[in-house]
């Protein structure tokens, strides 16, 4: 997923993504391990790091137990986020009703082709030289300030009255 976001950083001129996840493996004990700072610190990741805008997550064929725990994972969510996350049943349509079925894989009832095609223009695009390029690209940390009081999950410190950013 992040060579993904990579990838869309620098070629992908889209208003806003739709994410479609396959939870047909996922049960509810995977549900109870989830970390809900980490679904917090991926959302700020996503938005502020990557820049990139969510329109919507469908977690297709997501067990009636996931259905009801994403419930209670929502209210990690921003508001707008919490109205742009659906799950959808096993063997049900409503995904359709937000995503065209030519946009989606064939093993999810669309008609997009099957899945592999979509890894495999990803495989396409990175090549080893575009990983080595990207890897050497990093943080000078001996100008990022020592004391951090507000806590930022970046380490930026500053507020509004007093802003240090290297």
């Amino acid at each position: 997923m992040t060579c993904a976001l990579e990838i869309m950083l620098v070629e992908d001129y889209s208003l806003g993504d739709v994410i479609v996840f396959d939870l047909a493996n996922v049960n509810g004990g995977h549900i109870v391990r989830t970390d809900i700072n980490l679904i917090r610190n991926l959302e700020v990741c996503y938005k502020t790091a990557y820049r990139r805008r969510l329109k919507g997550l469908h977690l297709v064929n997501a067990s009636k137990i996931i259905h009801s725990a994403m419930k209670i994972v929502k209210v990690a969510l921003s508001e707008k986020l919490q109205k742009r996350v659906f799950a959808h049943l096993p063997g049900s349509t409503t995904l359709f009703e937000y995503v065209q079925r030519d946009c989606i894989p064939d093993e999810l009832g669309g008609t997009a082709g099957p899945v592999d095609n979509f890894s495999y223009k990803l495989r396409e695009m990175v090549s080893r030289e575009w990983l080595l390029e990207k890897d050497k690209y990093m943080s000078d940390e001996s100008k990022r300030p020592a004391e951090n009081r507000y806590g930022d999950i970046y380490g930026i410190a500053g507020s509004f009255k007093k802003l240090s950013v290297d």
